[in-house]
């Protein structure tokens, strides 16, 4: 493909309307004329690139994701291939929503889980600022302290949440870690040389004074508006008491 010619156009030459209908019939896509520019550019582009962008200075934020750095499609971001399947690594910053009958890892070699952790001071978190899916180790290191977890009012917008407390750490005398839902709607069972069974309870305090061994384990899952299911892997099941503990 040409670019605009500059044909019949020199000093000393008169200037004919053809010459500068070359460039409008370029820009406007009457002619197939070939653009080469360069410097900055601010506005709107309409129409399809072909081509690969490699410098961020097309676009660091953009009303449409197509050219720009950072895009909700990869066919022409910045550092991607045009479309998928996509080959390569990526960083997503944010939220990822990702919608399909299902989602296969076979070939991921590993899948590392969100993590956090609580303690050893005495701090009340709300469940649903801990990452769902994930791991959280508990450290109940300091005399006294007390770590709680509050769940949400249940509902079915949480089907499908699902927390796993693992405690990493044994230190503090009568250090606690108090799981609750400020309704009667937390169930299930321990798993332990004496096994524990809770129906319709408030609150779950484990408690090192009643012992709470290092590497127990606390699951606490979503079932919509019915609750919470609660499992527990535990070496003494008298370390978890509750509110309303029945069996």
């Amino acid at each position: 493909m040409a670019t605009i010619s500059k044909t019949g156009i020199a000093e000393g030459l008169t200037s004919k309307a053809e010459h500068l209908t070359r460039i409008i019939d370029a820009l406007d896509g009457t002619a197939t004329t070939e653009l080469v520019a360069t410097g900055s550019f601010t506005g709107s582009f309409v129409g399809t690139y072909a081509g690969t962008i490699t410098s961020a200075s097309y676009s660091t934020t953009a009303v449409s994701a197509s050219y720009s750095a950072t895009a909700d499609t990869a066919s022409y971001a910045l550092n991607a291939q045009p479309g998928f399947p996509f080959s390569g690594d990526a960083v997503i910053s944010g939220s990822l929503f990702v919608s399909g009958s299902f989602i296969n890892f076979q070939s991921a070699s590993q899948i590392i889980l969100p993590n956090s952790t609580l303690g050893p001071s005495t701090i009340t978190v709300a469940a649903n600022t801990l990452p769902a899916g994930g791991r959280i180790v508990v450290l109940l290191s300091t005399d006294t302290q007390t770590i709680t977890v509050e769940l949400p009012t249940a509902s079915d917008i949480y089907l499908g949440y699902e927390y796993t407390f693992d405690v990493a750490t044994i230190g503090g005398n009568n250090a606690k870690f108090v799981i609750e839902s400020g309704s009667a709607k937390i169930s299930g069972t321990a798993q332990a040389s004496s096994p524990g069974v809770y129906l319709n309870v408030d609150k779950l305090t484990m408690d090192t004074a009643n012992g709470v061994r290092q590497s127990d384990t606390y699951m606490i899952c979503s079932l919509g508006a019915n609750g919470w299911r609660f499992n527990a892997s535990a070496r003494v099941s008298t370390s978890i008491s509750s509110s309303d503990q029945a069996g």
